[in-house]
């Protein structure tokens, strides 16, 4: 990966294209890991037979994916620059590379069935990023508050998550496999 980026250093739209691509590979598997627990067939989510451990935390009827990664918030910090240029496409201000709109939805929805607190947070701190920061029309700024507004929803609709934000503030909070999200969350705020 370094001689690729080095060699690539002076061509960065295909450094970036690259890593849009893989970033699309992942996000078609963390989908299908999806797919393959509604519908019940194993070797589609569980990949032990390939010797990658990634444990499965349910979430109601899905779990949290995980695709290559051992951790759903590995995931998150994996897809979030490609849910960065994802945006800038919808927007319109993404120069670099053409996204197309399916490779969009691709990226988000797989940054999405992650449940990843840090994914979410990444994802809320990007809107309201470009909310702040934009100068662009009423209309993309009001789509952006619409994103915005669908993820918190998410986030407090889904038990799950909003369990996970609430033992963060108890005093029995220990690290597990399944808090390691939160504790990156809090040391990152520290």
């Amino acid at each position: 990966l370094y001689n690729y980026v080095y060699h690539y250093r002076y061509k960065l739209q295909e450094v970036i294209s690259f890593y849009l691509f893989a970033c699309i590979i992942i996000s078609i598997i963390a989908i299908v890991q999806e797919i393959g627990c509604l519908i019940k067939i194993s070797w589609l989510y569980d990949f032990s037979y390939l010797n990658i451990t990634n444990p499965l935390t349910p979430m109601g009827k899905l779990f949290r994916a995980t695709s290559i990664t051992s951790e759903p918030a590995h995931l998150a910090y994996m897809l979030f620059p490609g849910f960065f240029l994802s945006v800038l496409s919808i927007l319109g201000i993404n120069k670099l590379v053409l996204i197309k709109k399916y490779q969009i939805l691709i990226i988000v929805t797989a940054m999405i069935f992650s449940f990843s607190l840090v994914g979410y947070f990444s994802m809320i701190i990007c809107l309201i990023y470009y909310i702040i920061s934009s100068s662009f029309n009423k209309g993309k700024k009001i789509l952006l508050v619409e994103l915005l507004t669908l993820l918190f929803v998410t986030i407090i609709k889904n038990e799950n998550i909003f369990d996970r934000i609430k033992l963060m503030q108890t005093e029995t909070f220990a690290i597990t496999s399944n808090t390691t999200s939160q504790w990156a969350l809090i040391s990152n705020a520290y």
